[in-house]
């Protein structure tokens, strides 16, 4: 697990309590609802600067394809 998937997986372990989160988990199948989703997103963007819509979280739904979504979106900013 990279920095961002360990951040991402951290963060998803927060506002949906339970378990450690594997890279394929699901927000949603963890346990989580929509204001757990909004509480991820506002804490995702503060720790790592961004904007992130909320319809992100519904369409990269795991760790890993969330981290994903995170690290392009840096990648574009350093460029």
């Amino acid at each position: 697990m990279n920095q961002t998937e360990a951040v991402v997986a951290e963060t998803y372990v927060r506002y949906v309590p339970g378990r450690a989160a594997a890279l394929d988990d699901d927000m949603f199948t963890l346990g989580g609802d929509s204001l757990s989703a909004v509480r991820i997103i506002l804490d995702l963007e503060r720790r790592f600067g961004l904007t992130i819509p909320q319809e992100t979280l519904l369409d990269h739904r795991s760790v890993g394809a969330m981290a994903a979504w995170i690290d392009a979106r840096l990648a574009e900013a350093r460029q």
